[in-house]
């Protein structure tokens, strides 16, 4: 019981490490069908226009994942990183 918020907090770290892992997307997947949602947001980018307006808000609908699990496990985030804190 007492590793818990140790686990949740590693895995939500690792978690959000790899959702925003965006180099080894445009490194190593080639077909546009297997692409993450970070590419189709840069895909957005062209030489002379840019859809700024669609492009916030697929970087809202990307961050949305991460913001609605970091809420319900901040707790056990915050037990986790002061589980080894010494109080006086």
């Amino acid at each position: 019981p007492m590793s818990w918020p140790a686990f949740i907090g590693a895995g939500l770290y690792t978690f959000l490490l790899a959702w925003n892992e965006f180099l080894f997307a445009v490194v190593l997947i080639e077909s546009w069908g297997k692409r993450v949602l970070t590419m189709a947001i840069y895909s957005l980018l062209a030489e002379f226009i840019t859809d700024w307006n669609t492009m916030m808000a697929f970087s809202v609908l990307a961050s949305l994942p991460l913001i609605i699990i970091f809420v319900f496990l901040q707790k056990y985030m915050v037990q986790g990183m002061t589980a080894g804190a010494l109080t006086s």
